[in-house]
């Protein structure tokens, strides 16, 4: 058998295996449970969260085999069973898993876009399921739909046959008609913790075989920004690269990545207004050839976990890296130093992405944010001014 990419491996099959939405898949089962089911479901997020993956679950479970008579809902419900999930072993689940359906149809709409496309759709949902109860339309990127598509869709929208249930999955919420998201039941996807996504990806480790470093697992999760697919494409990426012991240095060679000590060595001489020390840093990276924009923006992480630190009581675990590293430099400034410093390099960022000379751009940038001077806040000014004027009220009578 040909290679499987791990995205697609390690797929979930059933509600539980799905990470970071409990929210919706609990609140799906409870529908399916009880036989609330909406005739039009619109789940949106980010990529590769899991909108599509559960889209075919709830599909599997509505067509499972496993609930016609006698095992049924009802039975499994008053059998105490709160968590339908689907078999995967019917041949209604293993043609679903397998695209093959024929009451289950999944439409790419950046392909399907036009009118034409929803017309048809229209004339199949006339016809009955050929074997479940429930014919089911799962369109994917349905945003790309041309507003006469939309149109066509309303009517069907608004008083669809009893056996029909649409899905619809998109990145792009705010490109739907009103008129289309008001007839839909609306399900927001969440990014996934770099936690969350960390230990799946050590789960997946250990039945791959591989020995990664705990170092890897925190850059892949922070380059994912959330979404488990992108973490597992990374991961697939950097074992094609590297075998099956991934290291630091590694990964630093596939992606091109920039050093976490450099920019760690680089925020330091800033908060320490040393501008020979954080000028040596940008030379080296730009001498090896790496990406400026790319630094400007890990530093900009930096100074924004700066002030969470100085700012925020308790930070959630593995929400910023280098995390001992930034707790010792952030006793050492104020929030307003931060977000001077912040603020300096964020109005310079996007000067720098289209300078003609961004190496001379960057290193005025960061020689400003190290003549950054302490700020003393109003409140305290104001005491001292309070003080003096009673150190020598003299001189104020006399005025």
């Amino acid at each position: 058998m040909s290679y499987q990419v791990l995205a697609r491996k390690y797929r979930p099959q059933k509600f539980s295996e799905v990470i970071g939405q409990e929210h919706i898949t609990r609140t799906l089962q409870n529908a399916v449970l009880e036989g609330r089911l909406h005739h039009a479901y619109l789940f949106t997020g980010i990529r590769g969260i899991g909108k599509t993956t559960l889209a075919r679950i709830l599909s599997k479970v509505l067509s499972c085999q496993q609930f016609d008579s006698p095992c049924s809902l009802t039975a499994q419900q008053s059998a105490g069973a709160d968590s339908p999930e689907p078999c995967n072993e019917c041949q209604s689940c293993k043609d679903i898993t397998a695209g093959i359906s024929i009451d289950v149809q999944e439409i790419d709409g950046a392909s399907n876009t036009g009118v034409d496309d929803v017309r048809e759709i229209r004339e199949r949902v006339k016809f009955l399921p050929a074997a479940g109860k429930y014919k089911i339309y799962i369109i994917d990127e349905v945003h790309m739909l041309s507003t006469a598509a939309f149109n066509a869709l309303l009517k069907t929208l608004e008083e669809p046959p009893a056996h029909v249930i649409f899905i619809f999955a998109t990145t792009e919420a705010h490109k739907i008609p009103a008129t289309i998201l008001s007839r839909c039941q609306r399900y927001d996807f969440r990014r996934i913790s770099s936690q969350r996504v960390i230990e799946t990806l050590k789960s997946i480790a250990k039945t791959e075989g591989v020995e990664p470093d705990e170092k890897c697992l925190e850059i892949i999760a922070s380059e994912a920004e959330g979404s488990m697919r992108d973490a597992e494409s990374l991961f697939d990426q950097a074992i094609a690269y590297a075998g099956k012991k991934l290291t630091y240095d590694s990964l630093k060679k596939l992606f091109g990545f920039l050093d976490r000590s450099q920019i760690n060595a680089a925020t330091k001489a800033i908060v320490e207004r040393n501008a020979d020390a954080v000028l040596k840093v940008a030379d080296d990276l730009f001498n090896s050839g790496e990406n400026l924009n790319r630094f400007v923006f890990e530093l900009l992480g930096r100074f924004h976990a700066l002030l969470i630190l100085k700012t925020c009581v308790d930070v959630p675990s593995g929400k910023i890296l280098d995390v001992d590293i930034l707790k010792e430099l952030a006793l050492k400034v104020t929030i307003e130093e931060c977000q001077q410093w912040f603020n300096a390099l964020y109005r310079s960022a996007e000067e720098i992405s289209r300078a003609k000379f961004p190496k001379v751009l960057l290193d005025i940038t960061l020689i400003n944010m190290t003549q950054v001077r302490p700020v003393r806040s109003v409140d305290e000014l104001l005491e001292r001014v309070e003080a003096l004027s009673l150190d020598s009220p003299s001189s104020l009578g006399a005025r």
